[in-house]
């Protein structure tokens, strides 16, 4: 199989900002175009993963601005997908779950500073030890039931929100299951009409028009009913106001979870 040689170009040991490289300004207004389209499309799934991760939307907004632009500088190819993953999502959301602590509480936030410092430290640690070659010897059946079940586990726990019930629970299979047929009694027929015509906006971009933003349209769409017909006082959750600063960096608390005091 034939390879571009400007992807498979390594880039190690290049400073920050290297890949500015030779880069024109005549290159300027499409690279905008381009950086505001994808920060339409990435903006409303960066908020729905804060979500699964327990948090409040709008770390979702930090997460996917701050720490791309961040990596945008320190890296030394032009070539990079970042950002926030559905993967990594779920699992911090089952780990923090699994140490006892509710989704979308106080708590959550308190302990995510630790969490992140550690999660990053242990990427370093593997950086060092040149463990991504292990990579190469893991089955591909084992990464696409990886896939399956993150996947699975994203739905599971998504499904009450959509009823407009929410849950804050373990998003393995039993208990989110089970949460599912306890949501649908007291589900809200203005949420599950959102969730409904959503899906359905989203399939139909899909299928019928590629070229639109299918998130983006949905976002815009949602947004405007939900002000107009007025469907928070329905009891649809809507954002709410978000503060227009970035949160002031702070220490993690260490005596929120048990086993760290």
């Amino acid at each position: 199989m034939d390879t571009l040689p400007h992807l498979t170009k390594k880039s190690n040991g290049e400073p920050p900002l290297a890949s500015l490289r030779g880069y024109k300004l005549k290159y300027l207004p499409e690279d905008i175009i381009s950086g505001a389209v994808v920060a339409a499309l990435t903006l409303p799934i960066a908020m729905g993963y804060a979500d699964i991760v327990g948090l409040p939307a709008i770390y979702g907004l930090y997460a996917s601005i701050v720490a791309t632009f961040v990596f945008a500088i320190v890296t030394g190819t032009k070539n990079i997908v970042f950002g926030m993953d559905s993967a990594t999502s779920a699992v911090a959301g089952t780990t923090l779950v699994s140490m006892g602590l509710v989704l979308g509480s106080q708590d959550i936030i308190d302990v995510m500073p630790l969490f992140t410092i550690l999660t990053g430290a242990f990427l370093v640690l593997f950086w060092v030890c040149k463990a991504g070659k292990l990579v190469r010897y893991v089955p591909s059946t084992v990464m696409h039931g990886f896939i399956a079940g993150i996947s699975l586990a994203v739905v599971i726990a998504q499904i009450p929100s959509l009823l407009g019930t929410g849950y804050s629970g373990s998003s393995g299979f039993p208990y989110g299951t089970i949460a599912i047929f306890q949501s649908i009694p007291n589900a809200n027929p203005a949420a599950v009409a959102i969730a409904i015509g959503s899906l359905a906006i989203l399939v139909l971009c899909k299928k019928f028009a590629k070229k639109l933003p299918g998130p983006l349209v949905v976002l815009v769409i949602a947004t405007i009913l939900t002000g107009a017909l007025g469907l928070d006082a329905q009891g649809v959750a809507i954002l709410g106001s978000v503060d227009a600063s970035l949160p002031m960096p702070t220490m993690p608390k260490l005596d929120t979870v048990e086993f760290l005091t």
